[in-house]
């Protein structure tokens, strides 16, 4: 006579012939997991590795199959074979019945068996599934950059070539977005995987969180990522906006590249110092555009590098931009002495004479008057005394 759980009671006289706690009644002698013993007389009906006993005949997943007979149990898709009876989260809920058997928040049934940080650890039990640092709870199973990956196993979850790991969970501009789901952290308009991680100006801050990355004092949202200087670099890495082709550090209109082929300065807006810019030396005679090489005496230097441009022997200081005589032609380019009024030139040297404009004739004007009466005002006051001696001996004489 047969004693299955050898009790000491035939198992035709036994309730439960293999004492796992379920009724032989209950169980029957059906043999579903084919290994020709009836359930009843099986520790292991489902022979899943978990003992009936253990399992039970409840219905963890409301699938109508007791877990006794249910080869997963709590219906996440992993068989409870491959979950077996460990607690890992240590909820009091072995993982064949657990629905998040490591309590990540993130459901078995969506992390599944996979092991993509290849540690060892299925998803379902891994707290740190894409081991970038970041806990698949803090992730969750959003997937930021639509690329079928949930943040939990995508190991750059919004996309912008900077690894998870890299970025983190600092939410650098203060929106609401750890930098790791943030295509933009320090909020400059510029996308972090225009910026990337390079520290350009060595602050200690790569690009992507550096609101200022060259350190030039000017924001990188100011700046943006054209290149005004045609240097080949963009602005907000660019320390020198102004040293390329394209820039004007002088401020005289004429970019770098054309100062180079006129041969002009182009960190002085007076390359040859005689007090007017070289964009007016460089705009033609009537024109608005600068850049021109202009050459008034044709003496092969241009009058923007010409101290005498048009060869009058006034040099162009002295000269300057007027038109006094109205024909059109400022004085420094103009050498046939329509503006010959004299000026009385001051200097230590003494009085000279030039070519000058209105004003300066005004002056002239004033100061030879002045000195014609200081010349002529002895001899009149000499005059008066000889009239008034004169006067007197005529009056004695009568």
């Amino acid at each position: 006579v047969t004693d299955t759980d050898g009790d000491g009671t035939s198992d035709f006289l036994d309730l439960d012939s293999d004492a796992d706690g379920i009724d032989d009644a209950t169980e029957g002698v059906a043999d579903p997991d084919g290994d020709g013993v009836g359930n009843w007389r099986d520790s292991d009906s489902d022979n899943d590795g978990i003992p009936d006993a253990t399992e039970g005949a409840g219905d963890a997943d409301g699938d109508g199959t007791a877990n006794y007979l249910d080869t997963d149990s709590d219906g996440d898709g992993i068989p409870d074979s491959t979950e077996g009876t460990s607690d890992p989260d240590g909820d009091g809920t072995g993982n064949y019945l657990d629905d998040d058997s490591d309590g990540d928040g993130l459901p078995d049934s969506t992390e599944g068996t996979g092991n993509p940080d290849g540690d060892g650890a299925p998803n379902y039990l891994d707290l740190d599934s894409d081991n970038d640092g970041i806990p698949d709870s803090t992730e969750g199973a959003t997937d930021t950059d639509g690329d079928g990956d949930g943040n939990y196993v995508d190991t750059d979850s919004d996309n912008d070539g900077i690894p998870d790991s890299t970025e983190g969970t600092t939410d650098t501009d203060g929106d609401g977005s750890g930098n790791y789901i943030d295509t933009d952290s320090d909020n400059d308009g510029i996308p972090d995987s225009t910026e990337g991680t390079t520290d350009t100006d060595g602050d200690g801050d790569p690009n992507y969180i550096d609101t200022d990355s060259d350190g030039d004092g000017e924001s990188d949202a100011d700046e943006g990522t054209g290149d005004v200087d045609g240097d080949g670099v963009p602005n907000y890495i660019d320390e020198d906006d102004e040293d390329g082709p394209l820039g004007d550090p002088d401020g005289d209109g004429l970019p770098n590249e054309l100062e180079e082929e006129l041969g002009t300065d182009p960190n002085s807006d007076d390359s040859d110092g005689d007090g007017i810019s070289d964009a007016e030396e460089t705009t033609p005679t009537g024109g608005t555009t600068p850049g021109s090489p202009v050459d008034t005496d044709g003496d092969g230097v241009i009058d923007a590098l010409d101290d005498d441009s048009d060869d009058d022997g006034l040099t162009d200081a002295v000269e300057g931009t007027a038109d006094a005589d109205g024909d059109g032609v400022p004085a420094y380019r103009d050498s046939d002495g329509a503006e010959g009024n004299l000026v009385l030139l001051g200097g230590g040297g003494g009085f000279g004479c030039s070519a000058g404009n209105a004003t300066d004739m005004k002056t002239f004007d004033a100061t030879v008057w002045l000195l014609l009466g200081w010349l002529v005002l002895p001899f009149v006051h000499r005059r008066h005394r000889v009239e008034h001696w004169m006067s007197r001996g005529r009056r004695t004489f009568r």
